[in-house]
């Protein structure tokens, strides 16, 4: 019999908020905020890998509902980037959650506080207690925030980094990266290289043969699932500036819509509230369509 179950839900809560503050008091990690993040992109022209719950489970081992099918050659790769901690040309990007829940909404504090409780002490294991990591959420910077008084001006700070530059969106077919908004709306231009929207490591090679085409004096921005944290890494490697910028798109149409909770966004992936919208209405989006120099996956690309 699980005890712990049998506890009443403020009890069980409140066990959880101890287990937590023993972590964070044992494994207190450098974690940079947003600004600070962007400004390592920015001044110091980093790349950047971002590790997030996903990440760590792929890693582990756990076995976790999502768009990409588990592998040993997937977390073994995201293991040696997540380890990769002497190479200054990038910033591994880990949650500010495994060191504070204070700013968090509810339901983000309990998520993150049990993903401590259950996951904590084998993550910890591949970190650098030395190390300042950037933080995952500098992309992240909305939904899961009880504050939301500064999310305009975050947003402006976070559009400074491709302000004015040349970009290639490396992305999911269904993803479709400030189609339909102004995100990127500042940048000098915009290129696509279209990959799955499931399952893109399954095409991984291919996907890395058609970035290395790219000229590297532009801004690579990848949304890929974990295949970013990977793709990241290696052209980094190869001398290109590589962005891994997770679900930037849909938490900017969240802020947009002003939503509350998760919502799906009309004609875009979001895999955390249900999924595709079938509807395929910004497929036709004469920009969209012109910006595409490349597509990698099954005929449906």
């Amino acid at each position: 019999m699980n005890i712990k179950k049998l506890m009443p839900k403020s009890v069980r809560n409140l066990y959880i908020n101890i287990e937590y503050k023993k972590f964070v008091s044992k494994n207190k990690l450098n974690i940079l905020n947003d600004e600070e993040t962007i400004k390592k992109i920015i001044r110091d022209k980093k790349s950047i890998v971002r590790f997030g719950d996903g990440e760590f489970k792929w890693i582990l081992g756990v076995k976790q509902e999502s768009f990409q099918n588990y592998s040993k050659e997937l977390a073994d790769r995201l293991a040696q980037i997540l380890q990769s901690t002497s190479d200054d040309k990038m910033l591994i990007c880990i949650p500010e959650g495994l060191n504070k829940v204070d700013e968090y909404t509810e339901d983000s504090q309990l998520f993150w506080r049990n993903f401590v409780r259950w996951h904590g002490k084998e993550v910890v294991k591949y970190l650098n207690k030395r190390y300042i990591y950037g933080n995952t959420n500098f992309t992240r910077w909305y939904i899961e925030y009880n504050d939301k008084s500064k999310t305009k001006d975050k947003i402006e700070n976070l559009k400074k980094i491709w302000e004015k530059k040349e970009i290639v969106i490396i992305e999911g077919k269904d993803t479709k990266l400030g189609v339909g908004n102004d995100l990127f709306k500042n940048c000098k231009m915009i290129e696509r290289i279209l990959a799955p929207s499931k399952n893109a490591f399954n095409k991984y090679q291919k996907i890395l043969e058609e970035a290395k085409k790219i000229d590297k004096d532009k801004l690579i921005i990848i949304a890929l699932g974990p295949t970013a944290t990977i793709l990241a890494y290696d052209l980094t490697q190869l001398g290109y500036q590589a962005i891994d910028i997770g679900h930037i798109d849909i938490e900017y149409e969240w802020y947009l819509k002003q939503a509350t909770k998760k919502i799906a966004i009309p004609g875009k992936y979001v895999n955390e509230a249900g999924g595709m919208d079938n509807t395929r209405q910004l497929d036709n989006d004469k920009n969209y369509q012109n910006s595409i120099i490349g597509k990698i996956g099954d005929e449906s690309l």
